[in-house]
């Protein structure tokens, strides 16, 4: 290969990758969803009063463009590993609450738990988080029980995208070390 057809090719190459990224960015996965929230006051507006329900549930993609990560979102009629599907029905009941004090009310597998809520950026260096906004939801949970007393358990969701309507989590859970997101919409 000659200096000339070098040049081309190498140009061609950059060329190919960048429509792919491009077409990357416009695509569905990246475009549907709301942009990461600027301070714990931006989300605390948005959030304070509502009702959220799960819209979506996915993984991260392999993409981040300008702090929006690509999703992949689980589609139950084509995965058929069960515990995805077991997950995916505690989700599908899964609702959220918010009072516009501290107060809340937690829907999850059919009852309902009353709650407290609060937003944060502050890590918690006990259970090793990462830096970021965080809604803090805090109720009984008869899951956790010991000595068959249900305790108290604070659920820690990171604000990956927030807008008037809706709201992205990455929940406090993973599936098989993926953490898991879920796309709630204001109701």
């Amino acid at each position: 290969m000659n200096l000339l057809q070098s040049r081309m090719f190498h140009r061609l190459s950059v060329l190919l990758l960048s429509s792919l990224i491009i077409t990357a960015c416009g695509s569905e996965k990246m475009a549907a969803l709301p942009d990461p929230p600027t301070s714990a006051k931006q989300v605390d507006a948005f959030v304070k009063g509502k009702n959220y329900d799960v819209v979506k549930v996915g993984f991260y993609g392999m993409l981040t463009v300008n702090d929006k990560s690509e999703m992949e979102w689980i589609d139950t009629t084509v995965t058929k590993d069960g515990t995805t599907l077991s997950v995916m029905r505690e989700l599908d009941e899964f609702e959220l609450h918010l009072g516009t004090d501290t107060t809340a009310t937690v829907i999850s597998k059919g009852n309902s738990f009353p709650a407290t809520w609060l937003i944060d950026d502050k890590e918690d260096s006990f259970m090793n988080e990462a830096k970021g906004i965080r809604l803090r939801v805090a109720y009984t949970d008869p899951d956790f029980s010991f000595g068959g007393n249900p305790t108290k358990v604070t659920f820690s969701y990171v604000v990956k995208g927030i807008n008037e309507n809706e709201i992205l989590l990455e929940l406090p859970r993973d599936i098989n070390r993926r953490k898991l997101v879920a796309l709630m919409k204001a109701k």
